[in-house]
C-alpha cells in the first residue's frame, strides 16, 4: 500500500518531530504556511521522479490547487498557503507506479507552519480482461471503469476483441463497471462484489454485458413482381395496453431508416417486460398512398428480456379511405365523437380498430386504410362497447360491411345517431319471497313435477350462495323462505311445482325445524332433506357434494360477501359447474371443505381481487384439487375493480363474441333477487349483470347496447332497481 510520512515543523526554527528527508525547507511569508517533501519509490527499481506530480486540495475552500511536478531529486514544495485544512495526492505518469490517493485524514495548517509530507510510491497493479457483448450484439465504444475508495480509472476496450487493460492501480478492493454509450443494445453492466488487488498485482476479470430490452423490426411494402421492399421514413408508434384501452404515446415514436428498420430500446424509451404493448405504423404524406397498419391485427404482446431483440415486422400497402358525416338525435352535427373502422376477416372475426374523430363539424375521415372489409362504429362515451354501427345494424354481426379497395374512397354519407329501443321487463313481487315465486313461474310455466326444489333463507346469503348452481345441475327450482316460516305464496308455488325432493339449505339456525315439520306435513310423500353444517363453508361442502357426486369444475369465491359468488352462479350452472366458497382472508381451506376439493378432479377459476380472495387460499385450494401439480388446475383469475366489473369480466370471459337474446340485471348491493332467479337465468344461457340501484355501470350499459338482440329483464321491484334502471340510464 502507499505510504505517506508527514513530518510537522512547529514555527521556523522548531525541532523536527520525526526524521526528515527534505533537502531544504521553504520559508512562507508572514501569516501563511508551506508544505514540502520528497517523493520516492518503495523499491530499488529505476524510476523517473519528474514523471510524478503532487496535487493539493484545500478542504476549507473546496478547491483544488494546480498540480506541481516533482523535481529531479524527488522534492516538491507548496508555499504561500493560507491557513486551513488540506489533502495531498501523489501521482506518477509512469503507470508502473501507483498513485497515492488523498490521505485518509485531513491536516490543518496554521500561520507560520511548515509541514513536511514525504510520499513513498508503491508498484502499481493491473486489471485486464475481455468484454463480451450480449448474444447477437457487437461492441461499439466499450469503456471499462475500475474503482475503489477515493480512486477510479477508465479505459477504452478494443471494440473488435473486447480486450482491455487498466494499469497504474494502487492496491485495494475494486469494483468493475462497463458501459457502451454508443450502443442502443448493450446495457451498462456492473459486476457484483469487489476484487482484491495486491501491491504490484495482476487480475484477469472478464465481463459479459447485459442487454437493453429492444423492440424492433422492419417495415416493408408491396414491391414489383410480388416482392417486399423496405419503407424508409415511416413512423412506428408504440402503445401501452391497459385493459381494453391502448394509449398511443407521442414520445414512443421511431422512424425507419433507409432499410426500413426501426427499434425501441430500453436505454432510450421506458420499456418494461411485464407491460403489454401494441405497435402501429403510418407513412408520412406520400404519393404512393401507403396505408398504416397495426402489428398482427392489433395483437397485444409483452417483450421478453431473455432474448436480445423482440422482432415485430410491419407491412404497408396502398390503401383506400372511408369518410362520412354523423348527426346527433336532434339532427345537428355530432361533434368530437370517436369513430372506429373495425377490420372484419372472411370468417367474421374482428381485428384491432383504426380510430378517428368527427372533430367540430361532424365529419370523419380515417385517412388511408388497408384494403379489406370493415364495420364502422361511432362511440360517444368512454366505453368502446357503447355506440352505433354506422349504416345500420345494432350488433357487430348485423352491422353494415364496408369494402375498401386500394386507391378508392367510400363515403357513407350522413348517419344519425338515434337510440335503439330496447324492451325492458321486470320479474318482481311485493317482496323478495314473491319475487322468487315469480322467477320460478317464469322458468316452469307449466308447473311440475320437477326433480327438486331448494329452499334457502331469504334474509341471509351465507348458506345460499352455492344452492343456485346445485338447483340448476338437478334441473330444479330455488325458493326463498323465512327462518321460521314459509310465506303462503311460496307454499303455493311448491304445491304447483310438485318437487320429487325438497332440500333445506342450512342448519336449524338458518331455517328452523318448525319449517321442516310444516313441509313434511304438507308434502308427506316428498323426500325432504336438510343440508346444513356448523358454518357456511360446511354447508357449501354438503350442498356441492350432494349436487356434484362426481368430478366437477368450479368457481372459487369468498364467502365473506356475496357479489362474486352471486354473479358466478348462473354462469357456473349454464356450464355444469359448481360455486365453492371459502374464507378469502384465510390461508387454508376449512377442514369441512377439504374432502370435497380433494375429489373435485377438475379445474377452477378464482373470482375477485387479491383483497377479497387472497393468493394463499387459492394456492391451498389448488393443492387439494391436484397436490402433484397445483399450477395446472387454476384458470385465469376473474377480477375487476369492483363487483360490477367482476361480473362484467365474468360474462365477457364466458362469451366474448356472442350476442345475447336477453340480459338480466340484478342489484349489486342485495343478494335475494339474483339468487332466486339464478336457475332461471342459467336455464336460458343468458348472462346476469350486477347494477346499481339507480343506474347502470357504463360497461354494462355498453353490453346492453352492443350485444342484446332482444330484451332486458330486471330482477326485483322498484325499491331494488329504480325507474332509472328500467329506463337504462348509465352511470
Amino acid at each position: 500500500m502507499t505510504v505517506a510520512v508527514l513530518v510537522a515543523v512547529v514555527g521556523v526554527t522548531g525541532a523536527l518531530v520525526d526524521e526528515s528527508r527534505a533537502i531544504a525547507a521553504p520559508v512562507p511569508s508572514e501569516g501563511l504556511a508551506a508544505i514540502h517533501g520528497v517523493v520516492s519509490p518503495a523499491t530499488s527499481d529505476a524510476w523517473d521522479p519528474t514523471l510524478s506530480t503532487v496535487s493539493l486540495r484545500s478542504v476549507t475552500e473546496s478547491r483544488n490547487l494546480p498540480a506541481i511536478p516533482v523535481n529531479p531529486d524527488g522534492s516538491y514544495e507548496f508555499t504561500e498557503l493560507r491557513p486551513g485544512a488540506y489533502q495531498l495526492t501523489f501521482r506518477s505518469a509512469d503507470l508502473d507506479w501507483a498513485p497515492s490517493f488523498p490521505t485518509p485524514r485531513t491536516f490543518e495548517l496554521v500561520a507560520g507552519q511548515i509541514l513536511e509530507a514525504n510520499a513513498v510510491l508503491a508498484r502499481a497493479g493491473t486489471i485486464a480482461g475481455v468484454v463480451t457483448p450480449p448474444t447477437g450484439s457487437v461492441l461499439i465504444e466499450p469503456r471499462v471503469t475500475v474503482f475503489t475508495t477515493g480512486f477510479s480509472r477508465e479505459v477504452r476496450a478494443d471494440p473488435s476483441t473486447g480486450a482491455f487493460e487498466v494499469r497504474g492501480l494502487p492496491a485495494g478492493d475494486y469494483g468493475v463497471f462497463v458501459d457502451d454509450r454508443e450502443s442502443r443494445h448493450n446495457r451498462d453492466t456492473r459486476l457484483d462484489g469487489t476484487f482484491a488487488l495486491e501491491i504490484g498485482g495482476h487480475l484477469e476479470i472478464d465481463v459479459t454485458m447485459r442487454q437493453w430490452m429492444v423492440i424492433g423490426g422492419v417495415v416493408t411494402r408491396d414491391g414489383p413482381d410480388g416482392t417486399r421492399v423496405p419503407v424508409p421514413g415511416a413512423l412506428v408508434q408504440l402503445g401501452i395496453v391497459e385493459g381494453i384501452n391502448t394509449e398511443w404515446l407521442n414520445y414512443t415514436v421511431a422512424r425507419t431508416d433507409e432499410y426500413g428498420r426501426y427499434d425501441f430500446t430500453e436505454r432510450n424509451y421506458e420499456l418494461s417486460a411485464p407491460t403489454q404493448y401494441r405497435l402501429r405504423v403510418r407513412a408520412l404524406p406520400d404519393p404512393d398512398m401507403l396505408a398504416g397498419s397495426v402489428w398482427n391485427g392489433g395483437q397485444v404482446f409483452s417483450p421478453k428480456r431473455e432474448v436480445f431483440a423482440n422482432t415485430f415486422d410491419l407491412s404497408m400497402t396502398k390503401g383506400g379511405r372511408i369518410t362520412g358525416y354523423l348527426d346527433d338525435k336532434s339532427g345537428l352535427p355530432s361533434i368530437q365523437t370517436r369513430v372506429f373502422a373495425i377490420p372484419v376477416s372472411a370468417g367474421g372475426d374482428l381485428s384491432f380498430p383504426v380510430e378517428t374523430s368527427t372533430g367540430w363539424v361532424g365529419q370523419y375521415d380515417f385517412g388511408l386504410l388497408q384494403p379489406g372489409t370493415y364495420i364502422v362504429k361511432a362511440v360517444d362515451s368512454p366505453s368502446f362497447d357503447h355506440g352505433w354501427y354506422v349504416g345500420g345494424g345494432w350488433t357487430s354481426q348485423t352491422a353494415k360491411r364496408v369494402t375498401v379497395t386500394a386507391g378508392t374512397t367510400v363515403s357513407l354519407g350522413d348517419y344519425q345517431l338515434v337510440p335503439r329501443p330496447i324492451p325492458v321487463s321486470r320479474i318482481a313481487g311485493a317482496d323478495r319471497f314473491e319475487t322468487s315465486v315469480r322467477a320460478n313461474q317464469t322458468q316452469f310455466p307449466a308447473g311440475g313435477p320437477i326433480p327438486v326444489a331448494y329452499l334457502v333463507n331469504g334474509l341471509n346469503y351465507a348458506d345460499a350462495l352455492t344452492a343456485g348452481p346445485a338447483a340448476s345441475e338437478a334441473g330444479g327450482a330455488l325458493l326463498l323462505v323465512k327462518p321460521d316460516s314459509i310465506p303462503a305464496l311460496v307454499m303455493q308455488e311448491l304445491s304447483r311445482l310438485s318437487p320429487e325432493r325438497i332440500v333445506i339449505v342450512g342448519s336449524d339456525v338458518s331455517i328452523s325445524d318448525e319449517v321442516v315439520e310444516k313441509l313434511r306435513a304438507q308434502f308427506p310423500a316428498t323426500e325432504i332433506d336438510r343440508l346444513g353444517g356448523s358454518d357456511r363453508y360446511e354447508t357449501a361442502a354438503l350442498v356441492v357434494g350432494d349436487a356434484f357426486p362426481g368430478a366437477f369444475d368450479f368457481y372459487l369465491a369468498t364467502g365473506r360477501d356475496f357479489p362474486d359468488a352471486l354473479a358466478a352462479g348462473p354462469a357456473a350452472a349454464a356450464n355444469g359447474n359448481a360455486v365453492v366458497i371459502v374464507d378469502g382472508k384465510s390461508d387454508s381451506v376449512p377442514p369441512s371443505l377439504a374432502p370435497l376439493l380433494s375429489r373435485a378432479g377438475g379445474q377452477f377459476q378464482a373470482l375477485g381481487t387479491e383483497a377479497s380472495l387472497g393468493s394463499e387460499i387459492r394456492w391451498a385450494a389448488a393443492s387439494l384439487v391436484n397436490p402433484e401439480y397445483p399450477f395446472g388446475v387454476q384458470g385465469n383469475a376473474i377480477a375487476g375493480a369492483n363487483r360490477y366489473e367482476t361480473a362484467y369480466i365474468l360474462n365477457r370471459d364466458l362469451s366474448p363474441e356472442d350476442t345475447q337474446s336477453t340480459i338480466y340485471l340484478a342489484s349489486g348491493t342485495g343478494f335475494a333477487d339474483a339468487l332466486a332467479a339464478g336457475p332461471l337465468v342459467a336455464s336460458t344461457g343468458d348472462p346476469i349483470y350486477l347494477v346499481k340501484q339507480d343506474c347502470i355501470p357504463l360497461r354494462v350499459y355498453g353490453e346492453i347496447l352492443d350485444r342484446t338482440t332482444g330484451r332486458v329483464v330486471l330482477l326485483g321491484g322498484l325499491a331494488t332497481l329504480s325507474a332509472n334502471v328500467a329506463a337504462l340510464k348509465p352511470c
